[in-house]
């Protein structure tokens, strides 16, 4: 994504989703050349296991975040 495109102007762009709440904070992707990839909060979704307890599965990986073409094995900040 380029720096002068927000994340909100990106989404409606690339995927014809038009945040509800742009103003939250988005999880971030970072790659080994530098490259972050931005994941607004609300299109993320929490997943328990069998038991209950919460999984170690990343959310870049439920069926919705594949959809849009997201990728997994990545580590997150909060921003």
């Amino acid at each position: 994504m380029r720096s002068d495109v927000k994340v909100q102007q990106y989404f409606y762009i690339k995927h014809r989703i038009r945040l509800l709440y742009p103003q939250l904070k988005c999880i971030v992707e970072y790659h080994n050349k530098g490259h972050c990839k931005y994941y607004p909060l609300e299109l993320l979704a929490l997943e328990e296991s069998a038991e209950g307890e919460p999984t170690e599965k990343p959310a870049a990986e439920t069926d919705y975040l594949d959809y849009l073409n997201f990728r997994s094995g990545w580590q997150s900040t909060l921003y």
